[in-house]
């Protein structure tokens, strides 16, 4: 236990220098004086977009919680908004899950509302990986141009997913053992119909907050392909995965860093990627948060 704790303090410190360096950079290069909004109409639909991210969050909502509670769709979007200033607040992982977790009935079995949540973003998790590994094989193969054999391409891809994988479980493995002990019975009463809605649920909104990105980008009339941004942006996600358990704040930093990491390997604008960055922590992060805590104080 002492391990782990200070093993979370130094992961907390590493987001806090992360931080600081993605300050230091915003600032230092000066992003907004440097850069035109070519096409405000871009930024205007990615921030229209934002509502059906969360309104089909809250939808796998009322699905992965159906077993324990029947929710009304408003009852589950209160409750994903929630969870969402939760995470503002106190990261993904404690504060996600608190804010859900108090926005139910009291008279529910609220602990098992955990391994449904874990379900939830297990599958979107999924889509981060996938579509994040496969695009960097994409990149290096067709971009990048390394000579080395396809079937290589495919081991390299392969290891990476198993590190990733194994990385996770081990990270997950304390976690894991007490849902399974304790919160798993919802899990159990799942249907393959609901797995299936929730898992298509999660497809639609990668597909969403990805062109969202991309719009953003697209928006200060960068030269590079749409094609080409649709293959950076989850590159982009896909580091930020990488990142630990962040709050608001810190989480901007991290999808800064990022960017500011894929652009610079593709010798692309850096200030369009620290401009967009901000845009779209500002829709998909600040604005639904600020919400979330409007009604986090209602519940």
């Amino acid at each position: 236990m002492v391990k782990k704790k200070q093993f979370n303090i130094f992961l907390k410190i590493i987001a806090a220098f992360l931080i600081l360096i993605a300050c230091y950079e915003f600032f230092n290069r000066s992003p907004w004086e440097k850069i035109t909004l070519e096409k405000k109409e871009y930024i205007l639909l990615a921030g229209l977009l934002m509502p059906f991210n969360w309104l089909m969050e809250a939808y796998r909502w009322r699905l992965l919680i159906q077993p324990l509670v029947k929710l009304s769709y408003i009852q589950s979007l209160k409750g994903v908004l929630s969870g969402l200033a939760g995470s503002f607040l106190a990261g993904r992982t404690i504060g996600g899950t608190l804010g859900r977790y108090w926005s139910l009935p009291p008279e529910v079995d609220r602990k098992q509302s955990i391994a449904a949540l874990f379900v939830g973003n297990s599958i979107q998790g999924a889509f981060t990986f996938f579509f994040g590994a496969l695009a960097l094989l994409i990149l290096f193969k067709h971009k990048i141009h390394l000579q080395l054999p396809f079937n290589l391409w495919h081991s390299l891809l392969a290891f990476l997913l198993f590190v990733v994988i194994g990385f996770l479980a081990v990270k997950k493995a304390d976690r894991l053992k007490v849902l399974v002990e304790n919160y798993l019975q919802v899990v159990l009463r799942y249907s393959l119909e609901i797995i299936a809605k929730v898992t298509l649920g999660g497809l639609f909104r990668y597909i969403l907050f990805t062109a969202q990105f991309v719009l953003v980008i697209k928006a200060f009339g960068v030269e590079e392909s749409w094609g080409l941004m649709f293959l950076l942006v989850p590159i982009i996600y896909f580091i930020k995965t990488m990142t630990p358990s962040l709050t608001g704040v810190l989480d901007l930093g991290a999808r800064e860093l990022s960017a500011l990491y894929i652009f610079e390997v593709m010798d692309a604008n850096t200030n369009v990627a620290l401009m967009a960055s901000l845009i779209i922590w500002a829709i998909n992060i600040l604005i639904p948060s600020l919400i979330g805590l409007s009604v986090r104080w209602k519940l």
